[in-house]
């Protein structure tokens, strides 16, 4: 059976802490981590209990886009949440068995990219309604703009069930001579009174002012900042309104002037490492901006462009992308202001967050090898602790290439595609001569398992070809967990989706 779910042999694979780390003092379990423990972790298959799946209907048209939003609650309530994004709309729609769906209020001049709700709060981010065109090309500011260089997506609260919102407000905090480039909000985290905005932000340094001061730009002319050398910033002149900033080509005449010249301040020094990073390679680097309803400022910036959260009752955890050699980094945070690294992991071949587990907490997957993930639960006060462990069989000839968790009140679903591929017999192979790579490959081909526990225990496999009626290995199917039941979308191929409902034995 490909994908069955067991304990990594050999090897220590749970390379944790043995005591509770110190981040994040909240109240919860000051339990050690036991090492030996988690080696005896197993996890069970077992032929029952068994989900029965039945088809479902939502109250959206065909072919409408819709997004899964499974641990939007803190605490968890046991609802399923959807976006649908219909043609000119975005409808909030919700379910505590899904069958039966009710649509939330949405406030009218915010498109809601991401809702969250706590006991305190519902809250949504996303960029205004009204904002208006996104290619970059309004140039009635008198500067260059960036491609993609869009105001802060906004954020709005409610305490009445949606049927009022106001805003909270977001505090850039940029110095005088900078602006943001962002680009679309990564996440929203919601914990009690606590709310974390977590964005992708490029730096833009305007030097209009400075250089119109020492005459150096005329009144007919804009500066756009091209990048840094040698402990100078270049700057490119060209008519008013004309070509972007990072266009050198269009640019009339160039200025090198001196950084010590500026009288930069260490946020400023500090920007302008960034902006010469990303000019380098990259995309922006990640902003929390953290507090409460009254407002949010920057907290915490990483230099990376990848980022995945989860927040709890009791804390938000960041999974945090180092590189694809050394994998993630997941720090905690009970109020969204003060991080603290909690655990660090090989790469992952899954996403790395997966909702929150039937206790609550995060489920972080995280990766050992190519074969061996291992779910854990993560967050603040408390060490790491295995929920399950999953490992591939025949290491040789297959491997995992994509496992996703989701992790609700009722329990777990786990996902595993595998791609196998066999090769010919060597001495078969050195008759004919030097093989090529592609004649080395007898067969490639992909397949899949599903299953489903309630605690991380016991598994039960789920035959999808019987349950849907596709093949899981040329499918996607995304599961939602909700209180007593579990949600699935199931979309094969050119077909739109189609959507099943299993109650929980």
């Amino acid at each position: 059976m490909v994908g069955a779910a067991y304990l990594v042999a050999g090897d220590d694979p749970f390379d944790l802490w043995d005591s509770t780390p110190d981040a994040c003092e909240v109240e919860s379990s000051s339990e050690s981590f036991d090492i030996a423990a988690a080696r005896a972790v197993r996890q069970v298959l077992s032929p029952e209990p068994v989900l029965r799946w039945t088809p479902v209907s939502l109250p959206v048209e065909a072919g409408v886009e819709t997004e899964i939003i499974s641990s939007a609650s803190t605490p968890p309530d046991g609802l399923v949440y959807i976006l649908a994004t219909e043609k000119d709309r975005v409808r909030l729609l919700a379910t505590v068995d899904g069958v039966e769906w009710n649509e939330l209020p949405l406030p009218a001049d915010v498109h809601p990219e991401f809702f969250r709700r706590s006991d305190e709060h519902w809250v949504i981010a996303g960029p205004a309604t009204d904002r208006g065109s996104d290619d970059g090309d309004d140039v009635s500011s008198g500067r260059f703009l960036e491609p993609l260089e869009l105001p802060l997506d906004r954020v709005v609260v409610s305490d009445d069930g949606g049927e009022s919102w106001a805003e909270v407000p977001v505090d850039p905090q940029n110095p005088p001579m900078w602006s943001d480039q962002h680009l679309p909000t990564l996440d929203l985290l919601v914990s009690g009174e606590q709310i974390a905005l977590v964005t992708l932000v490029r730096p833009v340094m305007h030097l209009d002012e400075v250089l119109a001061d020492r005459g150096l730009l005329q009144a007919n002319e804009d500066a756009g900042v091209v990048g840094f050398e040698d402990g100078e910033v270049v700057v490119g002149i060209r008519e008013a309104g004309s070509l972007r900033a990072s266009d050198i080509s269009g640019s009339a005449r160039i200025l090198r002037l001196p950084l010590d010249d500026l009288d930069l301040t260490e946020r400023d020094l500090e920007l302008v490492h960034r902006f010469d990073r990303i000019n380098a390679a990259g995309l922006g680097y990640v902003r929390v901006y953290a507090g409460d309803r009254d407002g949010l400022k920057i907290e915490a910036e990483f230099d990376t462009e990848i980022v995945r959260g989860v927040a709890s009752e009791d804390d938000f955890v960041l999974a945090v992308d180092r590189d694809e050699a050394r994998g993630w980094r997941f720090l905690a945070s009970a109020d969204g202001r003060t991080w603290d690294e909690i655990y660090s992991a090989g790469s992952s071949l899954s996403l790395p967050l997966a909702g929150l587990g039937p206790d609550g907490r995060a489920l972080a997957v995280v990766g050992h090898s190519r074969q061996a993930q291992t779910v854990l639960t993560l967050g603040c006060g408390q060490p790491p602790m295995p929920v399950a462990a999953f490992e591939l069989p025949e290491p040789n000839g297959s491997w995992v290439s994509e496992l996703v968790v989701s992790g609700g009140p009722a329990g777990l679903v786990a996902i595993q595609k595998s791609e196998k591929i066999e090769f010919p017999d060597t001495e078969i192979a050195e008759q004919k001569g030097r093989p090529t790579e592609t004649e080395t490959i007898d067969e490639k081909r992909r397949e899949g398992s599903a299953s489903w526990s309630p605690d991380g225990d016991t598994w039960s496999m789920l035959d999808t070809q019987d349950a849907f009626g596709v093949d899981l290995a040329s499918s996607t199917i995304r599961f939602a967990v909700g209180g007593d039941f579990v949600l699935a979308r199931v979309k094969a191929r050119e077909m739109n989706s189609a959507w099943y409902v299993a109650e929980v034995p």
